[in-house]
């Protein structure tokens, strides 16, 4: 079973940030969004080295992508992870409930 450390750095690999918020602005080693919902905006700041990511309009924060996920879909770390690690993934055109399947390795 992979650890949050490894799912988080697999996540900021295949960037999948800028799949989850389609008005995200890139901005230095960042995403800049309105909220966890995606919402146009500027207040959430979502690392891209690290995974950390803090909404200074609510003061939500989180030390990796799981914790993010967790809090755009309602769910607990643990059930986020269980998500994430089994390959699932949000792409732009999904909606916030909707996972899609992310496609396999040796598929490409």
């Amino acid at each position: 079973m992979v650890s949050y450390k490894e799912l988080n750095l697999q996540l900021l690999a295949v960037q999948a940030p800028n799949d989850w918020f389609p008005n995200e602005r890139r901005m230095g080693s960042g995403l800049r969004v309105g909220d966890v919902y995606g919402s146009k905006g500027s207040s959430l700041w979502i690392c891209l080295h690290t995974g950390r990511w803090k909404d200074f309009a609510t003061d939500q924060s989180g030390r990796d992508l799981i914790s993010l996920y967790a809090e755009m879909h309602g769910l607990s770390k643990s059930m986020a992870k269980s998500e994430l690690g089994g390959g699932y993934y949000i792409s732009k055109t999904s909606a916030p409930s909707k996972a899609t399947k992310a496609p396999k390795a040796d598929d490409a």
